[in-house]
Formats: structure tokens, C-alpha cells, sequence
């Protein structure tokens, strides 16, 4: 019976081995994104008597639907591994993960960052700070020669202003907060901060402004007999999305 399991348990791990294949190669990827992205906003802030406005309430009787597919996109990908894992490289982004049992997760991110201050000695401050990142996510199953699972990505940008209240008219300086595109008063009026009026419940006027969006869809690939060293004349090579 001890023999039979240790034959049973080698059998299985010849089976998975079988399963999930080589890995390093260059692959023919296609993959189909959703058409528009989920997206999500969060805002700050300490303006008076002005709010997000809630989604309107569409009074048109009319219902309209409208539908529209495309094709997805092509293109090649290398794979190539160093000792923290997998590395995955296509049209200049690179993606490191790993893969385990046939179960492949490779993760890439990019972000920056900006600021700005201006000031004057009369009153008036404004800074601005702006970061962005976007995250790139691959899960993958592979069977031999194949690979199948889901692409996902997630932007994510967050802007912070503060301005001063009250300043001197005599500055001619318009506010450079954009409250009036997130923000309303009551009677529908875009909110706004003028240099002769408190608009805000204390001094200095904040805004915050966070927005998160997120694409996934299926991804396909297939291991070509392509060598590694054939992948830099064909690695912008493919098509996108569409006509």
C-alpha cells in the first residue's frame, strides 16, 4: 500500500509538471478589454453650503440602448525568469510575478507625482499637489503551451488644492481651485471661491479630489517557437483594439 501511494503521489507530480509547461519563450498574447472602465470618486473639502450633486433624475420618457463590440488586441510578449520570479515584458511595460503549480500572477505599477505653489506677499497662497499610479494585474492558468485568465487595470489620481479665503481684489488674481466642476450649491450654481468673500467654513479653502477606475477582461496566449533573441524586432510588432 506505502509503495503504491509513493507511485500515485510521482505520477501526480508528473501530471502537474506535464500541466503547466515551460514558461520562458516569447507568447502570442491576445486580449479583449471591457469597453469602459468603472469608475469611482471621492471629495473632500471645506466649502460652505456646497456638495457633490447626486446623479440627475432623467425625466426623458424616450428609452434608448445602444450596443457596439470590437475586436481585441495582439501583440507579443517575452517571459524570461531571474531568481525573485517571472519576468514579463511587452511594448516597453514589464510586468515580475511568479508562477506555481501551473497558476501564473505577474504585477507591474507606474506613478508620478507633481506639486505647485504660488504666494504673494498681499495675502494670496495656493498650492496643488497631483499623484497618479496606474496597476497592471495578470492572473493566469497555464495548460502546456497556453495560457488562459484575466487582465486587469486600475488607475488611480489624487489632487489636493488649498487656497487662500480672502485676498486683495487689487491682485487681479482669479481662484485656481477648480471647486465649480465637482462642486454645487444648492440652486445648481457651480461652486466657487471669490478673492472678496468667505466661501469656505474656515481659512484656507481645501479640495481633495480621488478618482479610481478599473478595466479587466479575458487574456489568451500561446507559446511560439520564437527565440528570445527574436523578440526585439517584434516586440512593437501586434494590433490594438478595434479598427
Amino acid at each position: 500500500m506505502f509503495k503504491m501511494k509513493l507511485a500515485l503521489g510521482a505520477m501526480t507530480l508528473v501530471a502537474l509538471s506535464a500541466c503547466a509547461g515551460p514558461t520562458d519563450g516569447v507568447w502570442w498574447v491576445e486580449l479583449d478589454l471591457e469597453d469602459s472602465a468603472t469608475c469611482s470618486q471621492s471629495v473632500a473639502h471645506n466649502f460652505a453650503d456646497a456638495s457633490v450633486p447626486e446623479e440627475p433624475v432623467d425625466e426623458d420618457p424616450w428609452e434608448r440602448e445602444t450596443a457596439a463590440t470590437q475586436s481585441g488586441a495582439g501583440f507579443f510578449a517575452l517571459v524570461t525568469q531571474d531568481p525573485n520570479g517571472l519576468i514579463w515584458t511587452h511594448a516597453g511595460e514589464v510586468l515580475h510575478g511568479a508562477a506555481e503549480g501551473g497558476s501564473w500572477t505577474l504585477e507591474g505599477e507606474a506613478w508620478e507625482e507633481s506639486t505647485r505653489s504660488d504666494s504673494h506677499p498681499d495675502g494670496y497662497v495656493f498650492d496643488a499637489n497631483e499623484a497618479l499610479s496606474s496597476a497592471t494585474k495578470l492572473e493566469l492558468t497555464q495548460d502546456k503551451g497556453s495560457l488562459t485568465g484575466t487582465w486587469t487595470l486600475v488607475s488611480f489620481s489624487e489632487r489636493d488644492y488649498t487656497e487662500s479665503d480672502d485676498w486683495a481684489v487689487d491682485l487681479a488674481q482669479p481662484s485656481q481651485v477648480p471647486v465649480g466642476s465637482v462642486l454645487f450649491l444648492e440652486d445648481g450654481t457651480p461652486a466657487s471661491n471669490a478673492p472678496d468673500f468667505e466661501d469656505c467654513s474656515s481659512a484656507p479653502c481645501t479640495l481633495s479630489v480621488e478618482d479610481t477606475c478599473s478595466r479587466s477582461g479575458p487574456v489568451r496566449a500561446t507559446l511560439t517557437e520564437l527565440e528570445a533573441g527574436d523578440f526585439e524586432g517584434i516586440s512593437e510588432a501586434g494590433y490594438t483594439p478595434g479598427l
